[in-house]
């Protein structure tokens, strides 16, 4: 009975605070970022960006009418699989290239989409996962060191500025300088250039391929317009094998002359660890993406 009520409580609190939201792990911030997507205001958002955690570097605060359903640690079958499930398809979706061998991880979209949990979360905000009273209590109390990064803010409000594209210079990052310490970044590269160095399972991709053929002709046959996208690695690993046949592949199942494509500019990208770009290229690629959304006239 105790804890009916105090459930009651907290569920009128976090009725009256929408905004109360907070997360300690990858796997909630994920489980998060989709429950906002597929609970909030999904239905008015014209364009999707679905990919990796190198996607998840996308600014879409200068991106009108953007939501980015990227996730750390896992690839874009989560995300097309979460859209197909919608009842409202976005205008346009934007599928990230890069990791495209990684498959579906059915105990995400599972926990999602099962239909009594899903109807529950849909009109109980307080059992959604930024919702959690430890991880709330953590943070407003200050007990977790959960405070907003400063260089992110910092972002956010360029992005939402005229002065985007003029303070790029400006804005101050530590994250390269910290991977540049020690061998951090070192043998994290070394790491990528050997993956990047084999060549995929034919089978692994062609399968993959298959499956996201189908997703986009679902897609398509609803009036959703398809653009790939491949997010900017480390110039030294362009074209490894690796990334060379995956691209290459991408191409021949869905030609350019039928498709939009948005490639990487011709900038070089240090990136934290090979694959991710650190704050200031993060704010450089989105600033090019935008370029490229209105050179293909998404708006």
């Amino acid at each position: 009975m105790v804890g009916i009520v105090l459930f009651t409580i907290y569920s009128l609190v976090i009725n009256l605070k929408p905004k109360l939201s907070s997360t300690q792990h990858q796997w909630q911030d994920n489980i998060a970022k989709a429950q906002n997507y597929v609970f909030n205001e999904s239905d008015t958002l014209n364009n999707i960006i679905i990919g990796s955690s190198l996607s998840c570097r996308i600014l879409t605060d200068s991106l009108p009418s953007f939501y980015n359903l990227s996730f750390n640690g896992q690839g874009i079958f989560d995300g097309l699989k979460i859209i197909k499930n919608k009842h409202n398809l976005p205008k346009n979706i934007f599928i990230e290239t890069n990791v495209i061998l990684r498959k579906e991880n059915s105990d995400f979209t599972s926990s999602l989409l099962f239909p009594i949990s899903f109807y529950l979360r849909k009109h109980l905000l307080s059992l959604r996962a930024d919702k959690q009273p430890i991880s709330i209590l953590l943070r407003y109390l200050k007990i977790k060191n959960h405070q907003p990064n400063e260089i992110k803010n910092n972002i956010k409000l360029s992005t939402k500025s005229n002065e985007f594209y003029k303070n790029i210079s400006k804005i101050k990052t530590t994250e390269n300088l910290n991977f540049r310490n020690g061998n951090t970044f070192d043998n994290m590269f070394k790491m990528q250039i050997t993956e990047y160095s084999k060549q995929p399972n034919k089978e692994t991709l062609n399968e993959q391929l298959l499956l996201l053929t189908e997703y986009v002709k679902y897609m398509k046959s609803n009036g959703v317009r398809v653009c790939f996208f491949e997010m900017p690695v480390n110039n030294k690993l362009m074209e490894l094998p690796k990334a060379r046949t995956i691209r290459n592949e991408i191409y021949k199942h869905f030609p350019k002359n039928e498709y939009d494509y948005i490639l990487p500019d011709s900038s070089e990208y240090v990136t934290t660890d090979g694959c991710h770009l650190n704050t200031i290229e993060s704010i450089k690629y989105t600033t090019y993406f935008r370029t490229q959304l209105k050179k293909h006239k998404f708006f």
